[in-house]
């Protein structure tokens, strides 16, 4: 039986100026954290929006392309940022295409849907819950009590 460990690092060569450079994909903390840094980019993971580009991206958020190169190149640095800023575009393309590749090998719009559909479905099942608790809540337990007094001790009506 495989296991996680049989597929080893995914990464892939890229060749800049007669430098190899060893690329990996984005993981899922990677892009929490760039969603985090960078909220422009949330628009990229529309399901509508099935068919980006690396050019794309570079134009919509390009400080999160920066970053993301300096994460998939292993060098996760404030540096390393600066370094990919200053890349020629083709250089730049060329670093950013491997990472989607290696991020998303069935292209962004499958990942984009199959992730937009876990999240509906998961926004679902929350509000289900959310409706049963509310409706079985404490706040609407009606509970009778005998009527107070002064000293807090009830009295008897006939």
């Amino acid at each position: 039986m495989n296991t996680l460990l049989d597929l080893g690092p995914l990464t892939e060569k890229v060749e800049i100026r007669g430098i190899e450079i060893t690329v990996s994909g984005l993981t899922a903390l990677d892009i929490f954290n760039l969603l985090v840094r960078f909220p422009e980019i949330r628009t990229l993971f529309d399901s509508k929006n099935s068919s980006w580009t690396a050019a794309e991206m570079m134009k919509s958020a390009p400080k999160a392309i920066y970053s993301a190169l300096a994460i998939c190149t292993g060098a996760n640095t404030p540096e390393a940022e600066t370094v990919a800023s200053m890349l020629p575009v083709a250089y730049q393309t060329k670093l950013l295409s491997a990472v989607l590749r290696l991020t998303f090998p069935q292209g962004v719009g499958p990942f984009a849907q199959e992730f937009r559909q876990m999240i509906d479905g998961l926004t679902a099942e929350a509000e289900e819950l959310q409706n049963l608790s509310q409706s079985a809540s404490l706040a609407s337990l009606q509970v009778d009590m005998p009527p107070r007094t002064k000293r807090g001790v009830s009295r008897r009506v006939n």
